[in-house]
């Protein structure tokens, strides 16, 4: 109970939420990808030093869009 109770401590109004995604992540991340007719998802994981960030930049090469869930810790 008291976990729940915190959680809803830190939730957004939509307004906000809203305004964060436009202004500060949709702009940042979506304006080096063109839209495309046929979206794929990939997910990327594996140890350290697997090879992880090469294989992402090479996909970034390609009008991938790269959200790296580090930067939002």
């Amino acid at each position: 109970m008291t976990i729940y109770f915190m959680a809803n401590k830190f939730i957004l109004p939509k307004d906000k939420h809203d305004r964060i995604f436009e202004n500060a992540i949709k702009n940042e991340y979506l304006r080096f990808v063109k839209p495309s007719n046929n979206p794929e998802v990939i997910l990327l994981r594996g140890q350290v030093g697997s090879g992880k960030s090469t294989v992402r930049n090479e996909y970034a090469k390609n009008n991938f869009l790269v959200i790296d869930t580090d930067a939002y810790k």
